[in-house]
């Protein structure tokens, strides 16, 4: 088992601490209040942020972006034993990194691209966790308390379905209206935005699989 297995993801997360630490205290010092994860959407974060935020905000998405997608090809180095389930784990995984970039970057101006690639995110979710979950049953080289590790890796496929079939997912396009006392009304999102905490969701379980997956690739190995 390669090193850049255990390494790629500590930069991986390292990156994306970086883009949210930064982008959050940089969002506050330009906007004068804190950005909410409940209410606003992940390229809002870079948007409302100072604009010497801006490169290093493509830098640090397109690190972990990267690194993201070869992911796979340290994980499987030596172990392509089942090419159909290695391939479609790799097909995956590589759309999720593609998927979650898009919804860093893209905006509401490319608002039906934005909706594409966060019903990909869906779908990838669902499926990177169900292939993690049988990678510890499938492939004896991981095997190691099959049972726990694969429990805990199909959460987040369960957390992804639930979100999916949400009543509130075919409603998210509806605001909050409010009559101000000149008569105008003002719109404004709910507090709780569900097209937003949706899309931070779905990011946040796919960072919990890649930590699961490292944490019983580190058990095997010890």
């Amino acid at each position: 088992m390669s090193d850049l297995v255990f390494i790629v993801p500590v930069v991986i997360l390292v990156a994306f601490a970086v883009e949210i630490i930064v982008g959050l205290y940089s969002y506050q010092m330009n906007q004068q209040r804190h950005y909410s994860f409940w209410n606003e959407l992940p390229f809002e974060l870079a948007q409302g942020a100072n604009k010497s935020f801006l490169p290093l905000h493509y830098s640090a998405v397109g690190v972990f972006t990267i690194l993201w997608i070869f992911y796979p090809i340290f994980l499987f180095y030596g172990q392509m034993t089942d090419y159909y389930y290695v391939l479609t784990f790799m097909a995956s995984w590589v759309v999720t990194g593609v998927a979650m970039a898009a919804v860093f970057i893209l905006t509401y101006v490319n608002i039906k691209r934005h909706l594409f690639f966060l019903s990909i995110l869906f779908v990838t979710t669902m499926l990177n966790s169900a292939m993690a979950a049988i990678l510890f049953f499938r492939f004896p080289y991981f095997a190691y308390h099959p049972i726990i590790l694969s429990t805990l890796l199909a959460l987040p496929a369960i957390a992804a379905l639930l979100l999916a079939i949400n009543p509130k997912m075919k409603k998210w396009p509806i605001m909050d209206k409010i009559t101000r006392q000149d008569g105008t009304i003002e719109i404004l999102r709910p507090r709780h935005f569900f097209l937003a905490y949706t899309e931070w969701s779905l990011i946040a379980l796919n960072f919990i699989l890649l930590i699961l997956i490292s944490i019983g690739l580190l058990i095997v190995r010890i």
